[in-house]
């Protein structure tokens, strides 16, 4: 909290306490009605104290009040911003009931009561209100333009925020860009970081990753300045930080802001999202299982949304990769053909469909994947273009289309090294890969790319999709073994087979994962996922 924020509610509480003292209660609550909006989401426990501390039939009767104490139930603290909703449906019930109550009052109860709403995932219901309210102040002339100012930028915020839980990315950008611009007077400051924090995660689904950083920098600050540093309020910045570290193959820093992303997250409208970061962050420090379980729960924590937001599917999709890692090939293969492309393949489903065709052999079938990809063209969010270029380039070569795949790898690496994405290229064989980069040298290429490929060349990776895709079922059952220690004896006689077939497997595995003793073995099963805890016979 700043120090003008201290000030103001010492000034408040100051005010009103002397005011009831005289018996001014009328007084008191107008203070109290213009003071709230600015404390409601810091200081909920206070303003609902002031209000108590008046005679319930003053306020009773008043909608304005009535929505102040629900929305204190917004406050960072809040063990319960469900709370908020008997106050709000009481509010709105004396409005319908009284046709003569200011614009102001009516707009803002239904602003923030959409705010409440969006909160708890009825996102339906608050782009109805936020909705209602904008047409509200346009209509109305009378209105003092601050205060319409201010209320409008507060709907256009969660108008933005509801877009951007369900996807609808073209008008999440036009209602946030809108709020923002309407200038820093204009929102609380918990709203301001709400803001850059959707604006910085629309940035990361976009692919501008520079720009997303700046954005989620702005939003800490903010929320350093107002006391509120690991508050709800900030995580979508939290979890774009998180999830452009996962991208750019920054483990540490991924690590770092897990914990962080976890205590902001936590029962909050971003804890899906949270846990989808975490989930990611699992992924590319090999822990497959926990990566699973914090997919599941990005998941069940939106059953009771309505609608469905776009973070439930993009969730099943990262669970998707994690069981390629796991040799899961089948049960991933089933969940991306389910899944639709978000707009403009923001999530890109089809990149991974076609990763496990092209690790297949089927380089026609790597393209059919990508054709959607490819009829938008540019459009084709560059976060998950990358990809889809790779892909292209790999499947191309693979056919002997030498010039179409050069351009393709040569626009996915620039475009990765703008962004410093290391991450995608594990979707193409390493042998394939080194080929085509080979081949990128030969051509005059800025010095970013050959930053990015000296890179590439150099650093160990790990392909789950290749190295999975290859092992056979039997090779598969025998790995996992491995890991649980067994000898050569117990696995032929778990499988019903001779110990040289078992030894036959271990040759062919060491081939595929790398490795040249059992110790090495081991290891990999471990860092491909490969593990579980029993075989099947």
């Amino acid at each position: 909290m700043n120090v003008t924020e201290s000030t103001d509610l010492d000034t408040v509480v100051r005010t009103v306490d002397e005011l009831r003292s005289k018996s001014r209660y009328s007084d008191a609550l107008t203070v109290i009605g213009e003071a709230w909006p600015r404390l409601s989401t810091l200081h909920g426990g206070t303003l609902r104290g002031l209000i108590e501390s008046i005679p319930a039939e003053e306020w009773q009767h008043r909608p304005w009040i009535l929505a102040a104490i629900g929305a204190s139930y917004q406050s960072f603290d809040s063990a319960s911003r469900s709370a908020a909703l008997p106050w709000f449906q009481a509010a709105e019930q004396l409005i319908a009931a009284d046709d003569q109550l200011p614009v102001s009052v009516v707009a803002g109860v239904q602003v923030h009561h959409a705010s409440v709403l969006r909160s708890l995932g009825r996102l339906s219901a608050a782009r109805q209100g936020a909705r209602a309210a904008r047409e509200l102040l346009a209509t109305d002339v009378g209105l003092a333009p601050p205060v319409r100012v201010r209320l409008q930028a507060s709907a256009e915020l969660h108008l933005g925020l509801i877009a951007l839980h369900l996807g609808e990315f073209d008008d999440a950008r036009r209602h946030l860009h809108l709020a923002q611009g309407l200038g820093e007077s204009s929102l609380l400051p918990t709203e301001r970081i709400e803001c850059l924090s959707g604006l910085a995660y629309l940035a990361y689904t976009e692919g501008s990753f520079e720009h997303a950083l700046d954005l989620a920098g702005q939003a800490r600050s903010v929320a350093v300045a107002h006391g509120v540093p690991n508050s709800r309020f900030i995580t979508a910045a939290l979890a774009t930080e998180t999830l452009i570290a996962v991208e750019q193959d920054r483990l540490a820093d991924a690590l770092a802001l897990a914990p962080v992303l976890t205590e902001a997250g936590t029962a909050s409208e971003w804890e899906p999202l949270a846990h989808n970061a975490i989930g990611s962050v699992s992924a590319i420090s090999g822990r497959h299982i926990e990566g699973l379980d914090e997919l599941r729960r990005a998941i069940t924590t939106t059953f009771d949304w309505d609608p469905q937001p776009n973070i439930r599917q993009t969730s099943e999709g990262m669970r998707a990769v994690l069981l390629m890692h796991l040799g899961e090939l089948e049960e991933a293969t089933a969940i991306f053909e389910q899944l639709t492309p978000s707009h403009n393949h923001a999530q890109c489903p089809a990149r991974f469909l076609a990763g496990i065709r092209f690790a297949e052999g089927d380089a026609q079938g790597t393209l059919d994947a990508l054709r959607d990809c490819a009829a938008l063209g540019d459009r084709h969010s560059s976060r998950t273009l990358v990809d889809v270029l790779l892909l292209r380039s790999a499947a191309h070569y693979t056919l002997g289309n030498d010039r179409v795949a050069d351009v393709a790898l040569d626009r996915a690496l620039l475009t990765a090294a703008r962004n410093g994405m290391r991450r995608p290229f594990l979707l193409v064989p390493a042998a394939t890969l080194s080929t085509m980069l080979d081949r990128a040298l030969t051509r005059r290429q800025p010095d970013v790319v050959l930053q990015i490929v000296d890179h590439l060349r150099t650093a160990p990776r790990e392909s789950a999709v290749e190295t999975v895709a290859t092992l056979s079922a039997r090779e598969l059952e025998i790995a996992r073994a491995l890991e649980l220690d067994k000898t050569v004896g117990q696995i032929a006689s778990e499988l019903f087979i001779s110990t040289n077939t078992v030894k036959t497997h271990l040759r062919s595995i060491y081939r595929k994962i790398g490795a040249t003793t059992r110790q090495q073995a081991v290891a990999r099963v471990r860092e491909l996922g490969l593990r579980r805890e029993k075989i099947t016979p």
